[in-house]
């Protein structure tokens, strides 16, 4: 009977932290479409972003993550 509340309990949890990531994505979508964006151009700079964020972690692993800590 545990195991089977346990059970439960994980999808409900799972279930949840799916609605909480859509709705920060919702949130964050209609922040960037105030700013006057299409969705393929914050799709673009989001790529871009990260992908600069993964040359510096490469390139300086130390120095990104004192970065990313101030």
């Amino acid at each position: 009977m545990t195991a089977n509340l346990s059970a439960r309990l994980a999808a409900v949890n799972f279930f949840l932290g799916c609605v909480g990531v859509t709705q920060v994505t919702r949130i964050l979508m209609h922040q960037r479409s105030q700013q006057g964006k299409s969705a393929g151009q914050i799709v673009e700079e989001d790529a871009k972003e990260a992908v600069d964020l993964g040359k510096g972690v490469t390139k300086n692993p130390v120095e990104a993550t004192k970065n990313a800590l101030n």
